[in-house]
Formats: structure tokens, sequence, C-alpha cells
């Protein structure tokens, strides 16, 4: 299938169904060894599919080329294992939200020797959600009526006393 069909967002089945994660799991193992760990993320991380529903899928890739032709044979198998289009999000350059979102889904895989790089970008995304939290929650309370940027440096001298 070309990939401009790929791309329509008639593609796919039109109906609600459901797909085997641990077969989308296999297909990706065999057919991508580039790809060193793979979750999926949002309504079809369980196998699920509602009606319209695409299967998103988020990557990390080993060192080398990351071009449109791995990406692009990336998304057909898992296009093709499920039915439906697929949504593809790679972490290597992925926001701390999106790392964050994909963890919150489900492990597909992790190869072979690459439990090291696992664990590195799950501490690491975890460490830098919750600074985003936290950055976040300062950033909402000097937007709030009568905010003092004093309290905010108060309390953050607080907080990096504790750490």
């Amino acid at each position: 299938m070309s990939l401009s069909a790929r791309q329509d967002p008639l593609f796919g089945r039109s109906g609600a169904g459901e797909f085997s994660p641990p077969a989308l799991a296999a297909v990706l193992q065999a057919g991508a060894p580039e790809i060193a760990f793979a979750h999926l993320l949002g309504s079809a991380r369980d196998g699920k599919l509602s009606s319209g529903a695409d299967v998103d899928l988020a990557v990390w890739l080993t060192a080398g080329e990351h071009d449109w032709g791995t990406l692009s044979r990336i998304i057909t198998l898992a296009e093709d294992c499920c039915g439906v289009r697929c949504d593809l999000g790679v972490l290597n350059h992925a926001g701390v939200v999106y790392r964050f979102e994909a963890l919150r889904g489900r492990r597909l895989f992790v190869r072979s020797g690459q439990w090291d790089c696992y664990g590195d970008f799950f501490s690491r995304t975890c460490f830098e959600h919750e600074d985003f939290l936290w950055r976040l929650e300062q950033h909402r309370r000097l937007r709030r009526p009568g905010a003092s940027a004093a309290a905010a440096c108060r309390d953050f001298a607080a907080k990096a006393a504790r750490l």
C-alpha cells in the first residue's frame, strides 16, 4: 500500500475490534532490529480498538540512522499486524510528557542487552516529569491573583534545602 493511502484517515478497519499486543511485539522484534524497546499507549494499549481507533506506538531506536525509510517500515509492520493506522512516536527525541505517557502505557518488549538503556530512560523520564510538575505548580502559583515572586522564591529555597 502506498504511503499516501496509509495517511488517509479512512485507512484500516471502520469498526471496533481487537489485536494481540504480544503478536505486535513479536512482529516488531523480528522486523525492526533497530528498536531497543517499545510501548503501546493510548486507548488501544490493551489490544481493544474502538470504532475509528488507531494504535499509538512509542519506540526507542538504537544508535544509527533514523531516516524516514526506517520509520515507515516500523509503521507498516504495526499497521499490517493490527489492521489499523499506527501513530509512531520516537522516544529518543520526545518531550518529557510524551515519554511519561509512554511509560504509563503498556511495555511491549525490551530487547536483550537493552535493559540498561531502558532503566536509564525510565529513571530519567520519571525524574524529569517530577521536575516538570513542580515547575508547573510554581508557574500556576505565580499566576494566581495576589501571588508574589518573593513567596515563590522562598518555596524554591525551602525545597532546595530539603534535597
